[in-house]
Formats: structure tokens, sequence, C-alpha cells
């Protein structure tokens, strides 16, 4: 007996409504390809679980991307974010930020774990640190992602708080990953994460511009800028030969002290490191500095302990004065300290004089 059959397309005769390949929900999340009836299928997707890497994988890639915009969008150097935490707490009591933090002078992308039992757990996003921010560190994203989902499963993918405020959220439940989003990029954090002074010292990588000028309120510029550093750490090279150097400024004394390898060379002279290589000014102009005072002190023989080795300017000529001490006898007999300058210099490491006190041909 014939009937209306596909009148109701849920009933056992019904036949099968139409299909659906993908259904993309929520926040881009896409289910798998299904071929149900229509009915059933949304009864599905309504019920639907999101996994703890899944949700992880938006927190991280979503958190990094808003604090991204938001660093880019400072007016300029700072450690004051106000507005710049992307922050949630779990059931479990962790607490996860995303935020800017100032690390050796610059800002950088990072995600906090902060646990119950006040250990903190750090991943910086971007770098590596000793490099430059803002390009995307993939391992560090990778690990953040696990830590997070980590967390998550701890938690049972509950939510309690948003930044301040009371929240309860599933982040297993699709609708409730949209309230979750929906609250991070409408306000962030309303007090900042690090506040205080701008840094005092900095690693800065090579071929980086910078002047040093003790003399100056502001002693170190970078890149045609005055900061508030008073030490810097980079790379130089001497001869072809790439050196670590550490420069800081002594603003009592007005005086810059250059460590290399160790050895240590004071100054009173303006410097510049530019182009990856080290110049001090002198008064026929900028002149650069081709030995290190490792090698200038190894090359004053004559003394047995140096004391101090300082970069001067001679005869319009970078040198180096290092200064010290011989164990002598005087007469043969009587031990004497004789004091000793030995002149090099800076340009060539050739010895330019040897100072010694006028009876010193009376010891041996």
């Amino acid at each position: 007996m014939g009937g209306n059959t596909g009148s109701n397309p849920d009933g056992a005769a019904g036949g099968l409504a139409e299909f659906f390949k993908i259904m993309t929900i929520k926040q881009n999340i896409l289910l798998p390809t299904l071929m149900l009836p229509g009915s059933l299928f949304l009864a599905l997707t309504a019920n639907a679980q999101l996994t703890s890497e899944h949700v992880a994988d938006k927190i991280v890639t979503h958190g990094y991307s808003l604090i991204d915009n938001y660093v880019k969008n400072l007016p300029g150097y700072t450690c004051s974010f106000p507005n710049g935490i992307y922050g949630f707490t779990l059931a479990n009591k962790v607490q996860i930020n995303i935020s800017p933090a100032c690390i050796y002078g610059k800002i950088w992308r990072t995600i906090t774990f902060g646990y119950p039992d006040n250990s903190v757990e750090v991943v910086v996003l971007d770098g590596p640190v000793s490099g430059e921010p803002g390009t995307p560190n993939e391992g560090a994203i990778i690990n953040a992602k696990n830590v997070t989902a980590e967390n998550l499963l701890g938690s049972e993918m509950k939510v309690e708080k948003i930044f301040k405020d009371d929240v309860k959220l599933n982040l297993s439940l699709p609708d409730d990953v949209q309230i979750f989003f929906d609250k991070m990029f409408a306000s962030i954090e309303h007090t900042p994460i690090s506040t205080g002074p701008e840094p005092t010292s900095a690693v800065l990588p090579k071929g980086t511009l910078v002047t040093i000028d003790p003399d100056e309120d502001k002693a170190i510029n970078k890149e045609g800028n005055p900061t508030s550093l008073i030490k810097i750490k980079t790379k130089v090279d001497f001869k072809d030969k790439e050196k670590e150097i550490e420069i800081s400024v002594d603003k009592v004394n007005k005086k810059s002290k250059i460590e290399i390898e160790n050895r240590m060379a004071t100054t009173d002279k303006k410097m510049e490191i530019k182009g990856s290589k080290l110049y001090v000014q002198t008064s026929a102009g900028s002149k650069e500095i081709k030995i290190l005072p490792g090698e200038a002190s190894a090359k004053a023989t004559a003394i047995t302990k140096v004391n101090t080795i300082e970069l001067k300017e001679e005869s319009q000529q970078p040198i180096y004065s290092v200064n010290g001490t011989k164990q002598a006898k005087l007469l043969f007999v009587i031990p004497v300290s004789m004091q000793i300058e030995t002149k090099v210099s800076a340009e060539s490491g050739n010895v330019i004089s040897i100072k010694k006190p006028w009876w010193s041909f009376l010891t041996r």
C-alpha cells in the first residue's frame, strides 16, 4: 500500500535527511566527517566534547597572537604592561598567564604557570632569549601547549576565574569555549604584570650600534637612542676573531670598564661599537681597538703582577697603560717591589715604552 514516506524525515520509514560532511562549530573546531540523519547529527554536535590537547592548542595560539599584537602596539620600551595579561585560573588552582615580560632589556612573549605550592614555570614563546624577540619559538610553543593540556586535564577542563572574574566554564564544551574566548578578547588584565624601572643591563645582538660615554648621564646609547643601561654584553670582532665583551659604566668615577676573556681594562674615553668592531674616540678621531686587554698584559713582560690596565690616548693614538709590580733585590740583597708601567699600542700590539724606577739598574 503506497503512502507518503517522505513527510517525516526522522521516522522509521522517512528515509535519511540531508547528509552533512563537515560541520564547523565555535572557534573553527572541526568535527570528523559524519553521515547521519539530520536530527541525530545535531544532537551529537550539541553534546560534542573537546579534548584538552585541542583546547590547549587554541589557548596558546590565540594567546600568543593577542600578546604579540599588544607588544607591537606599545609606544616603546617599557616594563609596565597595563591591560597586558591573557590570564585565567583552573579549578585545580593552577594560574595560567600569557603576557609580555622584560628580559635582558627586551620585551618577550611568555606563558607562566603558577601552581598551588607557589612554584612557577615560565616558558618564553619567542627567541631564543639571547637573540631577537618577535619570532615564534616553535619548540617552546609546542612545550607550552603540552603543559597547558596537562593542566587542563588535571582540572577536568574546568575554569573558575578569567582575570579576576569568577566563572564556571567547562572547556570540553564548545559553548563554554566560545564564552571563554569572548571574555579573553573583550578585556585583558587591568593591572600590570611587571612594573618598576627600566633595566640597567642587557645582552645585545652582535652588530648593534652602541656608544658609551661615561661623562654623559645616559652613558650608553643604543641605535641612536639614550638608555638607562649601565652594563651591556655583546660580541665584537678583534682581528676577525669573535669575542664576547662586557662593558659597564662607573658613573661615580666617570669611567667605563671593558672585560674580555677575564681581563679588564678601564677608560674615561668615549667608545663606540660599530659594525661589530670596537672604537675609541681620540683627539684625531675614532680609532679601532684591535688588541685585547689580555694581549696587552702579555706584552708587559717586565711586570710579574699586573694591577691595572687602562685604555688611554697618547700622541693621538689609543694605547694600553699596563701597571704592575716586579719583585727584585736592590744591591742584590734588599728585597724590593718595583712599580712598572708598560705602554702597548691598542692598534698594533707593539710595546711603546717601559717605565721603571730610576734605581732599577741597581736591582736584579
